[in-house]
């Protein structure tokens, strides 16, 4: 919708650009608030996704450990 599309024949043209940013700033605040709450789920998916990496590096070095003691069912079990 264009700012010349909400103007009646009698409407100030001052007081509808007024409203217009103020409805601008409401969205560009409750954008910036969508941006941290983001940024906040993007932080802790990190602190998964890292902790899940680590998992499974001791996992696979477990798994080393027991095909180098010729132990292949223990190998197995550490990968599944």
């Amino acid at each position: 919708m264009r700012s010349t599309d909400r103007l009646g024949p009698g409407d100030d043209p001052g007081r509808v650009l007024d409203s217009i940013i103020v409805e601008m700033r409401m969205q560009l605040h409750e954008a910036k608030k969508q941006v941290c709450v983001a940024m906040a789920d993007e932080r802790v998916l990190r602190r998964h996704a890292d902790r899940h990496a680590q998992d499974a590096a001791g996992w696979e070095r477990r798994a080393m450990m027991a095909v180098r003691a010729s132990d292949d069912n223990l190998a197995r079990a550490a990968l599944q």
